[in-house]
């Protein structure tokens, strides 16, 4: 089990007729490290979660429906990068040499669309697809030897209820190929199951 916490900002206006955008970003989550996880050479499992800033467009197609793009920056570049014992050995066999370059992750741009649509009882529901989840080491060398082992793509599913005038239930799932790198995260969720390529959300939110 893992502790952290952050800070999340975020604005949503309407610019125009049937145009709102969307705006946030949420802090860097510093994770307190786990006791009975280790990595190479008895590194142990610090899996921070990154920085990540995001600007979004939603166009309303229909009385009751919207279609939506946005682009997402996520700075894994200030998270420091674990190696797991998971990692493919093509990979691992080049960490732990004098000659090889350190193992960091370069920064991600993911870019999504998406469609939303409400019923008129305050439930409402969205898909969206996006691009790779994961981001290359910033090394050529290894970015090659892993390249073929991060997904591609992800996609996710949503359900939103609102429950009262002050609550509102989310339930998400999202789907992504197989990964070594941090496991599922398209969620923003962090954890040492490397080969988790499905992930299920539900919160439930109180405005007070």
């Amino acid at each position: 089990t893992g502790y952290g916490a952050g800070v999340s900002l975020a604005l949503r206006s309407e610019i125009a007729d049937g145009i709102t955008l969307d705006a946030g970003y949420r802090s860097r989550i510093d994770m307190n490290e786990f006791n009975n996880y280790r990595g190479v050479y008895a590194q142990p499992a610090d899996l921070d979660i990154p920085a990540r800033a995001k600007l979004g467009l939603a166009f309303q197609a229909s009385e009751r429906s919207w279609f939506n793009v946005s682009v997402e920056r996520v700075l894994y570049s200030e998270v420091g990068a674990f190696a797991s014992q998971n990692l493919p050995s093509r990979f691992l066999s080049l960490l732990g040499d004098s000659t090889s370059p350190s193992f960091s992750w370069d920064d991600l741009t993911v870019y999504s669309v998406g469609w939303t649509w409400a019923d008129n009882k305050g439930s409402s529901w969205y898909v969206d697809i996006s691009s790779r989840s994961q981001p290359l080491p910033s090394s050529r060398i290894q970015s090659q030897a892993i390249n073929s082992d991060l997904a591609q793509n992800a996609m996710t599913i949503g359900y939103s209820r609102q429950m009262s005038m002050t609550s509102r239930f989310n339930l998400n799932a999202a789907y992504a190929p197989a990964e070594y790198a941090f496991g599922g995260n398209v969620l923003g969720i962090t954890t040492d199951q490397l080969d988790q390529d499905f992930e299920l959300e539900a919160n439930w939110i109180w405005d007070f």
